[in-house]
């Protein structure tokens, strides 16, 4: 009897059938990775062509991401400065009120006005408030940062009350002449009242104080968010209080109720000029608006960006099962046919 010879593993045939075999389970293998990672391959050459896709889309995500760090982080900052500003504007308005109150004489038990000493509550406040720190940064530095850019309160009036007294031209019972000196202590460029180190307007040209911190918030936009202690809002702020704390009020040679009451309404007219702290609260404000805008746009852009992304590398689970169930299937049908084959022999076969 002639036999038919086995299947030969050696064969043409089993060859290829080998070959397929191996090919199909490589194939559930990957797909199998990419149901348990959610992603078509785990590098961008498993990609194809389409790697250049994903590698622009990543990119573009990696810049938007690097523009909503600094909105982030500057955010908290510009929050904290527009509050701050805001308190300083109350400050002004609270003590433009006080100075044109028909009260405003009425008088403590050592014969000094009750607004006098709002005044100086209110200085040392004002003063408080523009060393405000954020972080490691001072609000109101301009850009020295590092450095506080108002003296302590004490120093201040210690240095004023001096400058004052060495001045034979100065006299305190004189409204506008008192006024006048203060205005020209609390000059932007004077180290009278800022530390050596503080950041000055110059001369050649003045660098306007909202440019002094600028954020890059997007693609050629950036947003001023700098503010300066010795800018005119806040200046005329501490020239005003200032001038109502340092009056002599309580000796015989000082000022008489009427003409602290004139020295107040000078005040009063003095804070009322712009710029005042609500312009630069305005300013800030409308920074504020654009980095919010930026900020949506970006998000927007983002999600755009990741759905390109997704599409190159991501899988959908549903098809890729389906695609791993019928290579089983098939792959377990091979597997039969080709151990049937091995068997087989013309005994078999008849």
């Amino acid at each position: 009897m002639t036999n038919i010879a086995p299947f030969a593993a050696g064969a043409f045939t089993m060859r290829e059938t080998a070959r397929g075999l191996t090919d199909m389970r490589r194939a559930g293998e990957a797909l199998q990775r990419q149901l348990a990672s959610g992603r078509r391959s785990d590098n961008f050459a498993g990609l194809g062509f389409e790697r250049r896709t994903s590698l622009d889309a990543r990119a573009q995500l990696a810049r938007l991401e690097s523009f909503q760090a600094t909105i982030t982080r500057t955010d908290g900052r510009l929050k904290a400065t527009i509050q701050a500003v805001e308190q300083l504007d109350r400050i002004g308005a609270d003590t433009r009120t006080m100075a044109l109150d028909a009260m405003s004489n009425v008088r403590d038990s050592q014969g000094r006005p009750q607004v006098q000493a709002l005044a100086r509550n209110n200085l040392a406040f004002a003063v408080d408030i523009l060393n405000t720190k954020f972080g490691d940064n001072h609000l109101f530095a301009g850009r020295a940062s590092d450095e506080r850019p108002v003296l302590p309160v004490g120093e201040i009036m210690s240095a004023l009350e001096a400058a004052i007294d060495a001045d034979p031209l100065v006299s305190r019972n004189d409204p506008a002449g008192l006024l006048a000196f203060v205005d020209n202590f609390f000059g932007p460029n004077s180290t009278a009242w800022q530390p050596a180190g503080a950041d000055r307007p110059g001369t050649t040209p003045p660098l306007d104080a909202r440019d002094t911190v600028r954020a890059r918030i997007d693609d050629g936009e950036t947003i001023a968010i700098g503010a300066r202690a010795n800018e005119d809002a806040f200046r005329r702020l501490l020239v005003g209080l200032a001038a109502m704390s340092v009056a002599d009020t309580t000796s015989a040679s000082g000022m008489s109720a009427e003409q602290y009451d004139a020295l107040a309404r000078e005040v009063a007219a003095f804070m009322s000029e712009e710029p005042m702290p609500r312009n630069v609260a305005v300013d800030l404000g409308l920074a504020h608006s654009r980095m919010g805008a930026a900020k949506e746009r970006h998000l927007a852009s983002a999600a755009l960006l990741q759905q390109a992304v997704d599409g190159v590398e991501g899988i959908s689970a549903e098809e890729t099962a389906i695609s791993l169930l019928t290579l089983q299937t098939r792959l377990q049908a091979s597997y039969q046919t080709t151990a049937s084959l091995s068997r087989l022999s013309l005994v078999n076969f008849l």
